[in-house]
Parts: C-alpha cells; sequence; structure tokens
C-alpha cells in the first residue's frame, strides 16, 4: 500500500518557482548601449546526479545563442578593458535532494551585471545586477537534464528579448575580442 507521500511524489514531475524581476523600462534601458558581453558560467552540480552537460557546454551555448543575436562578445582581458562592457551570469545548482524518492532539487539564475556608479560620490564604481530571473524547482532524476536544459533556454529567451528591445540586432561577428 502506498503512502499518501508516495503517492504525491509518484505524480509529481516537477514543481517549479519563476523569481522573476519586475523589469520596469529603467532596468531594461540599463541595457541600452551595452558595448558587449562578457559570459560568465557557475555551475554547482551533485556528483550524485547524472547530467550530460558540463559547465564548458553551457558557456558555449549561451556565447552561440549571444554571438547569433549579433551581440558581441568579450574575453575576460577585453571585458575589463571596455568601457560599458557587462557581464552576463549563468549559475546552474543540482542538488540531490534524497536517495528514497529519487528527486533533485535545482535553481538556474541568470544576470547581467555592469559597473554603476554612486550618485552621492562618482568616485565610487561597483558590479551590480541590472537585470536578473532564476527559476527554482524539484524534478524526479531522470528528468532533471532536461527540465534543467529547458528552463536555462527559458530564461535565456527572456533575456534575450529584454536586451533585444532595446538594442537593434548587429550583424554576427564570428569571434570572441
Amino acid at each position: 500500500m502506498k503512502t499518501w507521500k508516495g503517492i504525491v511524489l509518484s505524480t509529481l514531475t516537477a514543481v517549479v518557482t519563476v523569481l522573476p524581476c519586475a523589469h520596469a523600462g529603467s532596468e531594461i534601458e540599463t541595457m541600452r548601449g551595452i558595448k558587449g558581453i562578457n559570459v560568465s558560467i557557475d555551475t554547482r552540480i551533485s556528483e550524485r546526479v547524472n547530467v550530460s552537460f558540463n559547465k564548458e557546454m553551457i558557456k558555449t551555448y549561451v556565447e552561440s545563442l549571444l554571438k547569433n543575436e549579433g551581440i558581441p562578445l568579450l574575453s575576460e582581458e577585453a571585458f575589463f578593458a571596455t568601457h560599458g562592457s557587462a557581464r552576463l551570469r549563468l549559475n546552474v545548482q543540482i542538488a540531490e535532494h534524497t536517495k528514497e524518492n529519487n528527486i533533485c532539487a535545482y535553481n538556474i539564475e541568470v544576470e547581467l551585471r555592469q559597473n554603476v556608479l554612486l550618485e552621492r560620490n562618482r568616485k565610487i564604481s561597483f558590479s551590480s545586477p541590472t537585470w536578473e530571473e532564476q527559476v527554482t524547482g524539484i524534478v524526479f532524476r531522470d528528468f532533471v537534464e532536461e527540465t534543467v536544459k529547458d528552463s536555462a533556454k527559458s530564461l535565456m529567451g527572456r533575456f534575450l528579448d529584454a536586451y533585444l528591445s532595446v538594442n537593434p540586432k548587429q550583424p554576427s561577428k564570428s569571434a570572441v575580442k
């Protein structure tokens, strides 16, 4: 006989919470005129969770999305040398919830970080997120890879929509500066 917990878990495919920013016009407007974007990927994936992707594969995927939209890509060195650049950070975390119920928890966050000046003292500059969204959920281990890929793709689509709403599409540039 199954318990209620077992019945609920056996019918559960994924529970997802999307935590978007309000994205008021001023937040999206901060993307206007960005000279180039450096991509940074952070991952924390439990060793007991088997997925076929890694940090380098995620970075290649994100950079190809940006390049396909004509968004200039910057190397680490060019990022620091280019006034008006930004860093797009994608953070993927997957943890095994429990061994017994075969459930994984995940969190995916996409944030655009830019240097900003403190209004009361323009000599103070620091990096701050100017656009961010994230998805958090739980999913059966058998569906974790597909769910994480779909969620990351959706978040990147939302970022690209916001970015392209204030920046006209540029011709594709083949190399990272």
